[in-house]
């Protein structure tokens, strides 16, 4: 029974992931950029463990949909509102990131410019 409550949960945790992922989709379509930043500044912050170098564990609901968001943005051919919801997460949502002050624009550029 415990392994059939595994997969009950996983796929609880498959649909929680699903419904986020199309409604961030949903709202680039829609072309809502400052939308997109409010709500994703309500998620909560990664974890130390989701923002360790070489992290085994899933990414940051956060920081996933962020990244879907833009790709979608890009992928209609939406630059503009690309630009303004990585701007408007950059000034609004790092700052305020209080458990990770190493996750300022700089730092998260190198980081990334690390990655293989």
């Amino acid at each position: 029974t415990n392994t059939n409550s595994n997969s009950i949960d996983d796929e609880d945790n498959e649909d929680y992931h699903s419904i986020l992922a199309d409604a961030v989709q949903h709202m680039a379509l829609a072309e809502q950029p400052l939308l997109i930043q409010q709500w994703l500044q309500s998620l909560p912050p990664p974890t130390p463990a989701q923002i360790a170098s070489g992290h085994t564990c899933l990414a940051a609901d956060r920081d996933t949909l962020l990244t879907r968001a833009i790709l979608v943005f890009l992928a209609t051919e939406n630059i503009r509102d690309a630009h303004t919801l990585l701007q408007a997460f950059i000034q609004n949502v790092i700052p305020n990131n209080n458990n990770n002050n190493n996750r300022d624009i700089d730092t998260l550029t190198k980081s990334y410019m690390k990655k293989r």
